[in-house]
């Protein structure tokens, strides 16, 4: 993959045109090496699975080697590019900018300022006053699960009996599990807060979140496809021979 894309460079930079195009580097999903006991992906929600890079190279030079230092999502994409096109978003996106001015003008901030911030409230402290809840939904192979990340923590539902044979529940604390080996107990707590109620927490924002977009999401009626297309998706590995 590094190679071609700096193939695609070089050509871009070739052509005179690397300067005035916008490149986004994103990945959809990440892979799963053993580390929750399966390998490949599509079956859980935990980080090796969800985390994945996302790069933007843009036009803008105040943009340039700027690290946005809080949550974002995938779904800031489509927004970002928009905003750096001057054009204006869906009213239905629920992304936001990542390389507006404002965006740039604090992750500068913050950059500048690293290591001096202080926070004497333990809930904020957890996080950046900018991150982004992260909402994710599954349903692949009889595993449906959904999670939130927000306030350096992570909760992760899964039905009942999924062929995975993951726990129903499992909240973990980020800031301190990033690996997500141990799910919390059930009488721990953060920031003085009973885990029983961060979850109900977590749950009722969670809920509301999936319920908010599920109002605009797309739908489709499927497509025949042509044999050329169904041999590339076999080459590819996403249907079977």
């Amino acid at each position: 993959m590094d190679l071609e894309i700096g193939r695609f460079v070089d050509w871009l930079k070739s052509e005179k045109v690397y300067d005035n195009t916008v490149i986004v580097l994103v990945s959809d999903h990440g892979e799963e090496f053993g580390e929750h006991g399966g390998f490949w992906h599509g079956t859980t929600l935990y980080e090796e699975v969800l985390h994945v890079p996302l790069i933007v190279k843009t036009v803008e030079k105040d943009a340039k080697n700027i690290r946005v230092p809080w949550q974002v999502r995938s779904m800031d994409i489509a927004p970002t590019l928009t905003s750096i096109y001057g054009i204006s978003a869906d009213e239905s996106w629920e992304g936001l900018p990542l390389v507006d001015e404002t965006t740039v003008m604090l992750a500068k901030q913050w950059e500048s300022q690293k290591g001096a911030q202080s926070n004497s409230d333990c809930m904020s402290a957890r996080g950046h006053n900018m991150d982004r809840i992260a909402v994710s939904e599954n349903d692949f192979e009889g595993n449906i699960l959904s999670s939130i990340r927000m306030d350096g923590m992570k909760l992760i539902l899964a039905n009942k009996d999924n062929p995975r044979g993951l726990s129903e529940q499992e909240t973990f604390d980020l800031n301190k599990d990033p690996l997500e080996k141990t799910p919390l107990a059930n009488s721990s707590s953060i920031c003085d807060v009973p885990l029983a109620d961060k979850n109900t927490q977590l749950k009722s924002i969670l809920g509301e979140l999936i319920q908010q977009a599920a109002k605009t999401a797309s739908t489709s009626d499927g497509a025949e496809l042509d044999e050329a297309t169904i041999e590339r998706m076999k080459a590819l590995g996403y249907m079977e021979k």
